[in-house]
């Protein structure tokens, strides 16, 4: 969350002239519910049932680039799934700067809608605690916080 996955994928798929998929946008598309009438309506078990479904989609296409939600590695055998589809790159960001960016966009985030910003500072922690361990899986990690687009065509280039 607040990676940059979405803003960077799209201009790296269109440097690259590939399509881009988000995760959370294919699931509105396809179930016709926001990501966050779905949290509330049916749970997050019922969520990460239909991101699995949609990730085994997504990934039958070719020259795509994928900006999965947060969660999305650390359910199920997502992160495998991902790794022997393809490349996946963890853009690596600390606590602080995450949190700095989630401050201003909570809003269509259901688990962070109503935290004050030491809520949030614990939630990232905690979050980044459980998830690391699926994000370090990733065949690449790239430090988020200042890269741009046109590094991130460079190194999937050289690999």
């Amino acid at each position: 969350m607040g990676s940059g996955k979405t803003t960077l994928g799209k201009q790296v798929a269109a440097m690259m002239n590939y399509k881009f998929i988000d995760v959370d946008h294919y699931i509105v598309d396809h179930h016709g519910e926001s990501v966050s009438d779905i949290f509330a309506n049916r749970g997050e078990d019922f969520f990460r049932l239909l991101e699995q479904s949609a990730l085994k989609e997504i990934i039958k296409e070719d020259n795509i680039i994928v900006s999965t939600g947060g969660g999305t590695p650390c359910f199920f055998n997502n992160m495998e799934v991902m790794n022997n589809s393809g490349l996946t790159v963890y853009l690596k960001l600390t606590d602080e700067v995450i949190v700095d960016r989630l401050v201003y966009s909570k809003r269509g985030r259901p688990l962070l809608a109503n935290l004050n910003k030491e809520e949030l500072e614990e939630y990232v922690d905690k979050l980044m605690e459980k998830r690391c361990g699926f994000y370090n899986r990733a065949k690449i990690a790239i430090e988020g916080v200042s890269i741009r687009p046109e590094d991130i065509v460079r190194i999937i280039e050289n690999i």
